[in-house]
């Protein structure tokens, strides 16, 4: 499963710089989890901010994205992509908004 979560996230991460607005943000893909069976991807992502808008936007976009990555895979079975927020992004916040207190 590790080499099929790796080319996951190189093609994911392909396309999100090339088909995807993050506006001034930079939106970085952390890990990709992917099921025995195939049919989910589990897509962890971090953003420098506006985390929340970022995760929306790239769930709704996630069966275009689904789209653009089957050609490049042999799968007979395309991952359904869910994207969601690194859990330890609100860690970093909070100890950048400690810092920027002192």
């Amino acid at each position: 499963m590790e080499r099929v979560n790796v080319l996951l996230k190189e093609l994911l991460s392909n396309i999100l710089a090339n088909d995807y607005n993050a506006g001034n943000d930079l939106v970085t893909l952390i890990d990709v989890s992917t099921t025995r069976d195939l049919s989910t991807a589990l897509v962890i992502v971090n953003a420098n901010s506006n985390l929340s808008v970022h995760i929306e936007a790239l769930n709704a976009r996630a069966r275009e994205f689904q789209c653009l990555i089957k050609p490049q895979l042999a799968f007979k079975i395309i991952p359904r992509i869910t994207f969601k927020a690194d859990a330890n992004s609100n860690n970093i916040e909070r100890v950048e908004q400690i810092l920027d207190s002192l």
